[in-house]
């Protein structure tokens, strides 16, 4: 545990020094070990901690999005507004950044967060942040709920059709 405690920490000292550094760490998958870590219940403490620190550590110092996406999915609370953060801080510099996290699914994986940000809290403050970057119709296609919504006007406009228009 002693060895992989201080592994961890190294990698979060090489990963918060440059955002080149947290970009390699990125590519060979370090963040998501850490994080592998931190989710596997009765990982010990002395472990926990160096771990937690070092995912923050590159976390914020990575702007390479395509690392920060993945963590989204399975990212607890506490490491999860880092995330987010660090993604708003992102996407505002480039359309290709914009465009990545919607293609790459990012945008709707974060929509399914709404919910369980407090409206004032720091994570719905990214989330809004990271939504306004976004036409409101692109938020909203990806928002939960909204399928159901569009059956619904799709299920309006058809009784709305005069029968003349509905070919059998």
């Amino acid at each position: 545990v002693k060895v992989r405690a201080r592994s961890a920490w190294a990698l979060g000292e090489l990963g918060k020094h440059t955002s080149d550094n947290a970009k390699a760490l990125a590519e060979i998958d370090v963040p998501a070990a850490l994080l592998e870590v931190l989710i596997t219940p009765d990982t010990p403490e002395s472990l926990l901690t160096p771990c937690k620190k070092s995912l923050k550590a590159i976390i914020n110092t990575c702007d390479y999005l395509p690392a920060l996406i993945p963590l989204l999915s399975r990212s607890p609370m506490n490491i999860l507004k880092y995330v987010l953060a660090q993604i708003s801080e992102l996407l505002p510099q480039s359309l290709e950044n914009k465009k990545e996290f919607l293609t790459s699914k990012g945008l709707a994986l974060m929509q399914q967060m709404v919910e369980s940000a407090p409206s004032g809290s720091k994570m719905r403050e990214y989330i809004d942040n990271i939504n306004s970057q976004y036409p409101p119709e692109a938020v909203q296609y990806y928002t939960p709920g909204y399928e159901d919504l569009l059956l619904g006007k799709l299920e309006d406009y058809d009784q709305l059709q005069p029968s003349w228009a509905i070919q059998h």
